[in-house]
């Protein structure tokens, strides 16, 4: 998997109106998520390193990165090391 992270976008509650919405716009991706899953981080000496998330951790992403994958009916995506911006306190 090397320094990749797989993370559960966290998807934010779309407000009510009493208006009827004529066109349905595509809604933006989250920058919030929800680690699931880190690969191993090495240094260009390949020793390895622990990265700075963990599963459970709640992180700050690109809004549009990462590879979208179905596992068990949930939609996961992969992303770089990278593009993690912070962890957010939870």
């Amino acid at each position: 998997m090397g320094p990749r992270i797989l993370v559960k976008r966290v998807t934010a509650a779309k407000p009510s109106s009493q208006i009827i919405d004529v066109v349905e716009l595509e809604p933006e991706p989250s920058q919030e998520g929800i680690v699931r899953y880190t690969g191993e981080l090495k240094t260009q000496k390949g020793i390895k390193v622990d990265m700075d998330v963990k599963p459970g951790d709640h992180i700050l992403l690109k809004k549009y990165s990462g590879t979208p994958v179905t596992i068990n009916d949930e939609e996961l995506y992969f992303i770089d090391y990278a593009d993690a911006l912070a962890v957010l306190e939870k």
